[in-house]
């Protein structure tokens, strides 16, 4: 018997196309999250996380809102901050979750790094979403209603699947490249 882990990393391994309606549906998002990232990247709590993080910007890494660059966490840090501090983000049913403003900073901050395509960056951004759908429905309502916050606690595990798909890696087994 596989673990749910199991069956969202197989599915993440082997999935290679979508729909052009889900191709179109993620741009759309993922515009939107841009637009979220500038609109609040000068928000009091997206300034004070970059305040809080200034000795680890600089001039190589991962861009950040702003202007500077950073290890891909701190700019992902600093651009999720940005992507939902007007909470003009989006709201995803299967996990309770503003899902796009944890997906997108974390696949930004890879896809700066490793010089991804448009092409894959779409792809990840589906594949963390669907992964965040699995676990969402899997935990249910439930989830949200004891207390649990489901941007960070589920929207973790799409986000961890998208950016693991960027970097090259199938999730099972962890030293084999998926594309």
């Amino acid at each position: 018997m596989t673990t749910v882990i199991q069956n969202i990393a197989a599915w993440c391994g082997a999935q290679t196309d979508f729909s052009a309606a889900a191709k179109r549906l993620a741009a759309e998002a993922i515009t939107d999250t841009l637009a979220c990232i500038v609109a609040g990247r000068a928000d009091s709590a997206t300034l004070a996380v970059r305040r809080a993080m200034e000795s680890q910007i600089g001039a190589s890494g991962a861009r950040i809102v702003g202007g500077g660059r950073a290890a891909p966490a701190v700019a992902a840090l600093i651009n999720g901050t940005a992507a939902h501090a007007l909470d003009f983000d989006d709201n995803f049913r299967p996990g309770m979750s503003h899902a796009s403003a944890v997906i997108v900073p974390a696949l930004l901050a890879i896809a700066d790094l490793v010089d991804a395509s448009g092409e894959d960056f779409v792809k990840a951004y589906l594949i963390a979403l669907q992964a965040q759908a699995y676990v969402g429905w899997g935990v249910g309502y439930n989830h949200y209603v004891a207390g649990w916050h489901g941007t960070s606690t589920i929207g973790s595990v799409g986000t961890a699947a998208g950016t693991a798909w960027l970097l090259g890696w199938a999730l099972i087994p962890m030293a084999s490249p998926a594309h």
